[in-house]
C-alpha cells in the first residue's frame, strides 16, 4: 500500500472544511473541542484556512483522518460530496496493517509535518527578526548623530557661556576702572574746588547810609559780592565758612563820620580776633585790619560792627570785607 501523501490530505481536508455551513463548521468545532478536552482550540487557531494543517500537526496523518471521518459522521456530513473527499484516505487507512495508534509511518510523517513547520516559523521569524535589528541599528546611527550634534551644541553653548562670562567680568572690570577714574575724578575737582577759595564784598548793595550805633555788637552782612569762589561765604548771613582745613587771610575796611566812633571786630566761631577801630571828633575817619587764621571745615568767620560805633557806605563801597584760602593743611 502506498502510503498516505500530507500534502494530498492537507487539500482534502481543506476541501471538506469548506464544504461546511456555518451550523456544520460550528458543530465541527464543538467535536474537535470534546474529543481533545478543550485542549485543541485553545492552542491553535480555528480559521477554516488555517485549521487542516492544525489538526494534522495535533493528531498526526493516519488518527486525524480518522478523526475527520468520525466527525464527517457526527454532524452528519454523509453526502457523496464531502465522502467522495474523504473514502480514498479513510481506505488507505483501514487496508493498513500496521496498528493505527503506533503506526512508525505516521509519527515519521508527522514529525516530519512538525519540523518543516517549524522551519518555516523560524525561517519567518528570523526574517522579521533581521527587518527589526535593521531598523534599530538605523535607529541607533540616527541617535548617535543626534547625540553627537547635541554634544557640538553643547559644547559651543559652553563655549559661548564662557566668552560671555569673560566678556562680562572684562565689563565689570571696566566699568569699576571707569567708576575708580569718575571717582578719582571727582576728588580732584573738589580738591581743585576746595584749593580755589576766595571772596569779597562791601557792605551796601545799593544807596548809601549809616549802620549803627547800637548798644550791642551786630553781625555786618556784606552783600555786594564782587568775588566768591568756592561759594564759602554768604551773602544773606555775612558769614563765612570754611570748606577745608587750612590757613586763610581776612581783611576788612570800614568808614565812618562826625563824633561817633566807627569800629568792628572779626569773630571766628564767637571768638574775638582783631579789632579795627578809630574815634574823631569830627570829619570823615576810617579804620581797617587783617588776620591769618588756621580754621577747620565748618569753621565761621564774620565781622561784627563794635558796640556804639557807626560806619558808613555809599555807591563807593568803603567797607569790605575779604579773604581767602592761603593753603590747605
Amino acid at each position: 500500500m502506498s502510503a498516505i501523501s500530507v500534502e494530498e490530505w492537507i487539500k482534502a481536508l481543506t476541501d471538506i472544511l469548506a464544504l461546511l455551513e456555518h451550523k456544520e463548521y460550528n458543530k465541527f468545532l464543538d467535536f474537535i473541542r470534546e474529543i481533545s478536552k478543550g485542549d485543541f482550540p485553545n492552542r491553535f487557531p480555528t480559521r477554516k484556512s488555517e485549521l487542516p494543517k492544525n489538526i494534522i500537526k495535533y493528531y498526526g496523518v493516519n488518527e486525524s483522518i480518522q478523526k475527520i471521518k468520525d466527525a464527517m459522521d457526527q454532524i452528519p456530513r454523509k453526502d457523496d460530496e464531502v465522502q467522495n473527499l474523504l473514502h480514498p484516505f479513510v481506505a488507505k487507512l483501514e487496508n493498513t496493517d500496521e496498528p493505527r495508534s503506533s503506526e512508525p509511518q505516521q509519527e515519521r510523517e508527522s514529525h516530519l509535518w512538525d519540523i518543516h513547520a517549524v522551519l518555516r516559523e523560524l525561517t519567518a521569524s528570523l526574517a522579521e527578526q533581521k527587518v527589526k535589528i535593521a531598523n534599530l541599528e538605523k535607529e541607533n546611527q540616527e541617535q548617535a548623530a543626534n547625540l553627537k550634534e547635541v554634544a557640538r551644541q553643547k559644547t559651543e553653548i559652553d563655549q559661548l557661556k564662557l566668552q560671555s562670562k569673560e566678556q562680562v567680568a572684562k565689563l565689570e572690570s571696566q566699568k569699576t576702572e571707569s567708576e575708580s577714574q569718575k571717582t578719582e575724578i571727582n576728588k580732584l575737582k573738589q580738591q581743585l574746588q576746595v584749593k580755589q577759595v576766595a571772596f569779597s564784598a562791601s557792605l551796601l548793595d545799593k544807596g548809601d547810609g549809616d549802620t549803627g550805633p547800637s548798644n550791642t555788637e551786630i553781625i555786618l552782612i556784606f552783600k555786594h559780592v564782587v568775588t566768591n569762589i568756592g561759594n564759602a561765604y554768604n551773602p544773606h548771613t555775612g558769614i563765612f565758612t570754611a570748606p577745608v582745613r587750612g590757613v586763610y587771610h581776612f581783611e576788612w575796611h570800614l568808614h565812618g563820620h562826625g563824633n561817633v566812633p566807627t569800629g568792628a571786630v572779626l569773630f571766628r566761631n564767637g571768638q574775638h580776633i582783631f579789632i579795627a577801630y578809630e574815634h574823631l571828633t569830627s570829619g570823615a575817619m576810617s579804620a581797617s585790619n587783617g588776620a591769618s587764621m588756621r580754621l577747620e571745615v565748618g569753621d565761621q568767620v564774620s565781622v561784627r560792627l563794635w558796640a556804639g560805633a557807626r560806619i558808613h557806605d555809599s555807591h563807593n563801597h568803603h567797607n569790605t570785607f575779604s579773604g581767602h584760602l592761603i593753603f590747605t593743611i
